[in-house]
């Protein structure tokens, strides 16, 4: 048997470094390789179309004389929440190129003009605004190639009207309009268990100015939650159309909502939602929000120490409570801190800065306002059993809006009129009673009190 000396040992050693260095060195290619199966696989815009690499993506894509890549439309089922592959822009103008136009839905629940709600018939998606044609006319329209746009865009085609209102941007538009879809199951076989974040939002009918609401947050959100997107607004979209060449978008959610409005509401408790949902949904924005809220080296905390109460008061705004009725319930609700521990906040939101907003709301249990744009807050509070959202409206008045963007991210949400509040399925019907938008809203500060207490305290909350 050959003797293992001291000079064979050191070589030993040596090949095991160099080895292990080896290893290590490649390592994090290994990582980076793994870790590829969490995002969006970088295929070919089309399966008919020419295949590219995962590594580079590139900037046009080129037909010649293959077929062109056919639009197809993945998921419809809301009017004014379509997602395509393969949809083209041009001139202003956007395309569906498809051989069974059969197959697509009527243009006028897809899209609009773009013009506020009201103009209704104006708003009537005409050939210029969506045109559906066949493969042959495409080549001939578009020629072998188009500029190409890789990646998922979130697309919304609606006025300024909308695109530039906190509530109507932030909640129906993104979150339950954006968001719930693109998380959907329905879209498994499409885009996988796991997704990638989008790459671009474009909205081709707001400038920058106009989507920025007056509170400010519709930015400010959008790259709290979703840091890399980038933004094309209406001037940007003006440039790349008249660049004088088509233009391929891989994979497109196009959203609008005076498209929606052509649809049944899907608002009421009783009207079945077409599309499925997932649990927590809405959770991985609502997270990534809450943290970039944080100061720096501050950690979100784990649990709450003590039920958190805030209402947000409206005194400064049109629609408000009657001052002698919010001095009530300012004084109830502290009594209420007091008598039970419960942490109870009541600010103005217009003098506090965004970050201490969310963080705020990212703490609140049970959150308490007047019908309106506060009640957006609700984006923002951590589903539990008992997290509620408490909605003061005048007597007899009703509107949807908040109860179902409560229902939708799975809090509990009560509306009160006085003292008498009612939750779905038996809620009253839309109502906008005189006053609706008054400064004279009244409230039972003692009832709304008992009421949170009860929320709080009882083992079943539902049963409040």
């Amino acid at each position: 048997m050959p003797v293992l000396t001291g000079r064979h040992l050191r070589i030993c050693l040596l090949l095991l470094g160099l080895f292990l260095l080896a290893d290590y060195a490649i390592s994090p290619t290994r990582k980076r390789s793994s870790l590829r199966g969490f995002f969006a696989s970088h295929s070919s815009p089309s399966t008919n179309g020419p295949h590219y690499g995962s590594e580079i993506r590139p900037l046009r894509i080129e037909w010649g004389d293959d077929p062109i890549p056919e639009t197809q439309v993945l998921f419809h089922k809301i009017p004014g929440w379509t997602v395509f592959r393969n949809l083209y822009a041009s001139s202003d103008t956007i395309y569906i190129v498809t051989s069974h136009p059969e197959r697509i839905p009527p243009k006028r629940l897809m899209i609009s003009n773009g013009l506020i709600l009201a103009l209704q018939e104006e708003n009537e998606p005409t050939n210029k605004t969506m045109s559906i044609i066949s493969p042959n006319e495409a080549k001939t329209l578009f020629g072998t190639s188009a500029g190409f746009l890789d990646g998922l865009t979130f697309m919304q085609t609606d006025s300024p009207q909308f695109i530039g209102h906190m509530y109507h941007f932030l909640v129906e538009i993104f979150a339950l309009g954006h968001w719930r879809t693109y998380t959907s199951p329905d879209l498994d076989p499409i885009f996988g268990s796991l997704r990638a974040f989008p790459r671009r939002f474009i909205v081709p009918r707001a400038t920058q100015q106009e989507w920025q609401d007056r509170a400010g947050m519709n930015q400010w959100v959008m790259r709290a939650g979703l840091g890399s997107l980038s933004f094309e607004y209406k001037d940007d979209w003006d440039h790349r159309m008249s660049l004088q060449r088509p233009f391929l978008l891989e994979t497109v959610i196009l959203g609008d909502r005076a498209a929606w409005h052509r649809g049944p509401s899907l608002k009421s408790p009783t009207t079945e939602f077409p599309m499925a949902v997932k649990d927590m949904w809405w959770e991985p924005i609502r997270q990534s929000v809450v943290a970039f809220a944080l100061p720096p080296g501050q950690k979100s905390r784990t649990s709450r120490s003590k039920p958190v109460i805030t209402y947000i008061s409206r005194q400064k705004t049109g629609r408000r409570l009657r001052d002698a009725d919010h001095d009530a319930l300012v004084l109830e609700l502290y009594r209420l801190g007091r008598d039970h521990g419960y942490e109870v906040n009541i600010p103005m939101m217009e003098d506090l800065d965004k970050s201490s907003q969310v963080t705020l709301l990212g703490r609140t249990t049970i959150l308490v306002g007047v019908h309106g744009n506060g009640l957006s807050g609700q984006l923002w509070l951590k589903p539990s059993p008992r997290t509620t959202v408490i909605e003061l409206f005048i007597d007899k008045g009703f509107t949807y809006d908040y109860e179902y963007t409560a229902r939708s991210l799975g809090l509990k949400h009560y509306g009160f009129w006085n003292d008498h509040y009612f939750t779905a399925p038996d809620l009253p019907p839309i109502n906008y009673p005189q006053g609706f938008h008054d400064r004279h809203i009244t409230c039972n500060a003692s009832a709304i009190a008992a009421f949170i207490h009860r929320r709080l305290t009882l083992d079943d909350p539902s049963q409040a």
